[in-house]
């Protein structure tokens, strides 16, 4: 086999060596061939010292002597695997016993190399277990890799789902997640009053705009709040406050600041700018909070208000159900013929009929 010894010494470089050996010359004249391959070599004297130095460091190759005081090579590694089942091994030793071959090889060293060395045979073994660290590591960056362009696509997938493309704001699918997660507080429908004549008038392309624009005040209107803000169709908008507690006079003071400020707001064009009105519906209730809200806009377009609060007194949708109920039920009375007209006569100062009405 071919030994390409520049690639050996480029792959070896970022490699991080943890050498243990108890004899001081074996060790240096190791050390003088281990300098051509490695840059980073850590040395521990026996094996009670290599478990420790493996414990508090970083190693992708561990290289051993086996006959060591204190603890020996294979009572050592036995430690480590415990620690690390996958750090590659090879080991040293003058011992050309079956045992030891036995035990080291259920260990999974890489290889076996006896002393003394044969220099080939000894850089073969180098070669053979850094090429399997380098594939060790290309495959962790490739994983890493993988991983990443997940999150990364799982983050683009998220947005396009929870985001609205125009806006950036969250949609009204992210609207409708969190409310089913968090109690609701207050909820604030804002509808921009007369968009429709904005994009008659402007045309599309600055509608969009002042709907950008209108996002961006929401969120500077917001930023030291903890409020949260969606865009839950073409120019309506919700503030949401996902607080503990209802406070009335809160939200009354932050309507009043959120007009005064909006007063203000002006989407500026090349030769033009365009004020920004909007109706607003408010509810406070836990159940129903946005059907509630929109009763409450509902309302205040009625009846001309810039904002109402939800209340029983402004819901007609009981009336409105009845009302529809009542509707079917009179068409399918006359469609069935189950209807009977009752007259009741209306009579002059004779006493003669002159008339009936219907009851």
């Amino acid at each position: 086999m071919n030994i390409d010894i520049k690639k050996l010494k480029k792959d070896s470089e970022d490699i991080k060596l943890l050498y243990i050996e108890d004899d001081r010359v074996a060790r240096d004249a190791m050390l003088e061939m281990l300098k051509r391959f490695f840059k980073n070599i850590t040395i521990a004297v026996d094996g009670r010292e290599g478990l420790k130095t493996f414990k508090n460091g970083s190693f992708d190759l561990i290289l051993t002597d086996i006959n060591m005081p204190y603890m020996t090579g294979v009572e050592m590694l036995e430690e480590i695997r415990v620690f690390d089942t996958d750090i590659s091994v090879l080991v040293i030793s003058a011992h050309n016993e079956p045992d030891f071959f036995l035990k080291t090889l259920k260990l999974g060293v890489d290889d076996y190399i006896l002393k003394p060395l044969e220099h080939n045979q000894f850089i073969l073994a180098i070669q053979k277990v850094v090429e399997k660290i380098d594939t060790k590591k290309q495959l962790e960056k490739y994983q890493n890799y993988l991983e990443e362009e997940i999150k990364s696509r799982t983050k683009e997938l998220e947005n396009k789902l929870y985001y609205d493309d125009l806006t950036h704001l969250l949609n009204r699918y992210a609207f409708f997640e969190d409310i089913q997660k968090v109690q609701i507080s207050a909820l604030f429908i804002v509808d921009i009053d007369k968009f429709k004549v904005i994009n008659e008038i402007y045309g599309i392309t600055i509608g969009s705009f002042v709907l950008q624009e209108f996002a961006k005040f929401l969120l500077n209107f917001v930023q030291e709040s903890d409020y949260k803000v969606y865009r839950l169709s073409a120019d309506e908008f919700a503030l949401v406050d996902n607080g503990e507690d209802v406070e009335y006079v809160k939200y009354e003071e932050l309507v009043e600041d959120f007009f005064e400020k909006l007063s203000q707001f002006k989407v500026v064009l090349e030769n033009d700018s365009i004020d920004v009105d909007v109706t607003i519906g408010i509810s406070t209730t836990e159940q129903d909070s946005l059907e509630c809200a929109k009763v409450a806009l509902e309302y205040a377009k009625e009846n001309k208000k810039s904002f109402m609060f939800y209340s029983l007194d402004i819901d007609s949708r009981q009336e409105k159900k009845d009302a529809l109920v009542w509707k079917d039920k009179i068409k399918s009375a006359i469609d069935g013929n189950r209807v009977v007209s009752v007259f009741q006569p209306i009579v002059d100062q004779n006493g003669e009929v002159v008339k009936y009405e219907t009851l």
